[in-house]
Parts: C-alpha cells; structure tokens; sequence
C-alpha cells in the first residue's frame, strides 16, 4: 500500500474589488486520511508560506457550518468567525486568519 496521501491544500490569492480581496485558503482530503492531521499539516505549511512571502493582513476561509472536521482544522490552523452566509443554499462559516496567528 502506498503512503502517498490524496490531498489538495491550497490558497487562492483573490483580486481587489473580489469577494473577500484576500487570500482564500482551502483544503479537500481523501476520506481514508480523515483524522489523521494531514490537512492541518499541509495547510500549516501553505499558511506559513503565505504569512512571509504574501505580506497579507489576513487569510480568509469558508466551511459548511455542518462540517465539524474542517472547523476544528480552521480551529487549530488559528481561523476565528467572522460571519456566515448562504451559498449555493447551504450556511457556511466564514472564518479569517491574521498573518500573526499560529496553530498550535
């Protein structure tokens, strides 16, 4: 069996006048490596790279408000609410992260 772990973790860096006009952050992980802290080391890697190379006040996220897995990631990756909307009918959290937090 392989270890290669089917993640993606990644970050969108957003135009001004967009949405949110910060980076998005994201992350989708394979349901076998559920729970096993891959997503919150790979995004604790993206986040790191973008508090010294991107020179953004803050990273934004948004996560179905059902979905407890990824809200305790935001969680321990330093995200905090900052509201929550309707998109495509579902509530979603939305969640910012400032350049200066860290996961623990």
């Amino acid at each position: 069996m392989s270890n290669l772990v089917e993640m993606e973790a990644f970050l969108v860096v957003v135009e001004e006048g967009s949405f949110t006009a910060a980076p998005e952050a994201g992350w989708v992980l394979a349901t076998w490596g559920y729970g096993r802290g891959f997503a919150t080391e790979a995004m604790g890697a993206v986040l790191g790279w973008a508090d010294t190379s991107l020179g953004a006040p803050r990273v934004v996220c948004m996560i179905d408000g059902g979905n407890a897995a990824s809200r305790s990631v935001a969680r321990k990756l330093g995200f905090a609410p900052y509201g929550e909307t309707q998109y495509h009918g579902v509530t979603v959290l939305l969640l910012e992260r400032r350049a200066s937090s860290s996961g623990s």
